[in-house]
């Protein structure tokens, strides 16, 4: 377990430190230098100050941790911009880093710590058991030089794990520490690279040609010996040894001009090994000398397994980066303190806003309500997809935008992400193509009206100016008053189908017999079919279907789609009007089919629209009202059958249905 101190006096700050500490982690808050004290017995390992606030106090919060815990590596959190005398900081702490917090980076770094900590405590316990057996076996001068020894060795560790992930700073200070615990004459270290090969990461005292023509095999030698047995390996074994796999191995330590081999052993498996040459003043590796090796060689390889892992991730980064920036979209996104973490190029131009400004500063600085969707989206979790707004404060400028949380791999929340889409051109595109259209259906639709409405028109004005002359001759009055009539109805059914089709209508829905209706439609317009000429054949079946419907305009639409098909059949044709009553129990299909002329095949798509006109079916607007009404019942108007000339009115069940309901 780990003591970790954390100094701030902001909850937010408070928070992401504690996000960023591993499992197994003891946090304790201290505010005060008198608190550190109080602390003492606490050993903390750890601490995190915030010197973004109060920064005099913090500061002295960490020189008393340096006086009390000197072994108490000290990570701060600096402004996002440098500062005067921020140097002061820096030479006193462990790591720094700066706002917004990346908590991934400062996990690591945690991380990093943790594990100097546990090689410090392997160390001093490597000391005591030495000073334990020297006591006996050494004089006090040699005690002293092996302690000096060792505390050089920890000092030049340590500041290779303070190096960050630098690859070549930190093998630089392991050949130093190397140096200081047992200059040696020649040293190799040898690392497992990311795709299974081991390769000579470093040496020193050994001829570039002989690096260049070693190769080293995992399956065979010296790397299969040290998996095998992960244990430290001295050339002089083999002459107590006929195994051939041990011999193959003092071979390769020949090639490396080595007397000893200590293996890098870490997740289960070996990562590298560290081999020495002779030493410079002669003499063999004490047990002591090779067991202080085989630890540093663990932490090393797990050092630079970190470092590549970090930079793969920052590779991975730096590449997804690249990829926004360069997208054609606009990309906004934030960190979970609500700063602006990413603001592309596309963002920029849309928003007429240079990056500069607002990258790394607060959302709020964003146009609304860019902002407030990004908060939105950080706090509660909320995801829009392709959802268009109007931009405020820039006139005509729509987005199509889509926002979601970001997540790290431990389900932590990261930030947020909004990506974006200026529609605006294809919206004035859309509006222009939308104004044409209206225009030209409402100079079709104004054509074919003055048509419609000449016709009955004539009739009217000619019985008006005859009437004076021939108001007593009977037939006349009689023949053409009924003609005058049918043309006025003709003209008031007319004008309630436009009233219907351009306005909204309010819908009183109630459970409805369908077969009930239909009879009564059917009923309707039996008069006008058999004037033509025409019989209707309806077929409604034993069983009833009760739905909920608007009565009196579903009743108009079935109408108008039956009196279509009547217009459309010669005489001594025959209309169909039959039910399906839904036995897969979600439809009811009302289906309308006359032996008329077919529609073409490319009219299929126009059929619906006001005063569609073809071949053999004249010019109306009864199944457009048709249309929109069974739409707003949530049901649809199609044609189907291979002829086209069959209309079917689909609606969703949901009311009752039941057996002979009257």
């Amino acid at each position: 377990m780990n003591t970790v101190f954390l100094a701030s006096d902001r909850e937010y700050m408070l928070a992401a430190m504690r996000r960023a500490l591993p499992e197994g982690c003891t946090a304790v808050c201290v505010n005060t230098p008198e608190e550190v004290i109080s602390y003492t017995s606490l050993d903390a390992d750890i601490a995190l100050v915030d010197i973004t606030s109060r920064r005099s106090e913090h500061i002295s919060i960490i020189s008393q941790l340096k006086k009390l815990m000197p072994n108490c590596a000290v990570i701060a959190v600096l402004p996002s911009e440098k500062r005067e005398g921020e140097e002061l900081v820096t030479d006193m702490c462990y790591e720094t880093v700066r706002v917004p917090i990346d908590i991934a980076d400062l996990r690591i770094s945690v991380l990093r710590v943790i594990e100097r900590s546990r090689l410090l405590r392997e160390i001093t316990h490597l000391k005591a058991n030495l000073h334990e057996k020297r006591d006996i076996e050494l004089p006090h001068a040699q005690i002293a030089h092996s302690d000096s020894r060792f505390n050089g060795v920890l000092r030049k560790f340590a500041k290779g794990l303070g190096a960050g992930f630098n690859r070549e700073r930190l093998i630089k200070f392991i050949h130093e520490a190397i140096d200081e615990l047992n200059p040696v004459s020649r040293v190799s270290i040898i690392l497992a690279e990311p795709g299974g090969e081991y390769t000579v990461a470093s040496s020193r005292g050994l001829h570039p040609d002989v690096l260049d023509s070693l190769y080293l095999s995992p399956g065979r030698g010296l790397l299969l010996w040290l998996s095998q047995q992960g244990r430290v390996l001295r050339k002089s074994e083999a002459g107590y040894s006929g195994d051939p796999l041990l011999l193959d191995a003092v071979r390769e330590m020949d090639v490396l001009q080595a007397v000893v081999s200590i293996p890098s052993i870490g997740k289960g498996r070996l990562l590298g090994s560290i081999n020495l040459g002779e030493k410079v003043i002669g003499g063999q590796y004490s047990n002591e000398e090779l067991e202080m090796l085989y630890i540093l060689a663990s932490n090393i390889a797990v050092a630079l397994e970190d470092i590549d892992i970090f930079n793969e991730l920052q590779h991975q980064k730096s590449y997804i980066e690249d990829i926004l920036l360069r997208m054609n979209s606009g990309v906004i996104t934030i960190d979970a303190s609500d700063r602006i973490t990413i603001f592309n190029h596309r963002a920029a131009e849309t928003l007429d806003i240079q990056a500069e400004r607002v990258i790394g500063g607060d959302l709020r600085n964003l146009p609304s309500p860019l902002g407030d969707m990004l908060h939105e989206s950080l706090v509660t979790g909320r995801k829009r997809n392709q959802h268009q707004i109007k931009l405020a404060g820039k006139r005509d400028c729509y987005l199509e935008i889509s926002t979601f949380q970001l997540r790290d791999a431990l389900s932590s929340v990261r930030g947020a992400v909004l990506i974006f889409d200026d529609i605006s051109t294809e919206r004035a595109l859309q509006r222009e193509k939308e104004n044409a259209q209206r225009l030209e259906m409402l100079n079709r639709v104004v054509a074919l009206l003055a048509h419609e409405l000449r016709n009955p028109l004539v009739s009217v004005n000619t019985f008006i100016e005859l009437f004076p002359e021939r108001k007593n001759d009977e037939d006349f009055n009689s023949g053409f008053y009924e003609a005058v009539c049918k043309d006025v109805h003709r003209l008031d059914d007319l004008l309630d189908k436009l009233i219907t089709l351009s306005k909204q209508s309010d819908y009183d829905f109630e459970s409805t017999d369908v077969s009930s209706l239909l009879k009564e439609r059917i009923k309707k317009l039996e008069t006008p079919a058999r004037e033509a000429g025409i019989s209707i054949k309806p077929s409604m079946g034993a069983a009833s279907v009760r739905l909920s419907l608007d009565r009196k305009q579903m009743g108009k639409a079935i109408e108008y789609i039956i009196h279509n098909s009547i217009n459309s059949t010669r005489s001594g044709g025959v209309v169909s009007v039959s039910i399906d009553d839904g036995a897969d129990g979600d439809y009811v299909r009302i289906s309308v089919n006359d032996d008329g002329d077919p529609l073409p095949a490319n009219s299929v798509d126009d059929v619906f629209r006001p005063f569609f006109v073809s071949d053999g079916r004249g010019a109306d607007i009864g199944l457009a009202v048709a249309h929109r009404i069974v739409h707003d019942h949530g049901g649809n108007l199609i044609i189907n059958g291979n002829d086209r000339a069959r209309f079917e009115v689909v609606l969703p069940v949901n009311s009752d249905r039941g057996e002979n309901h009257e």
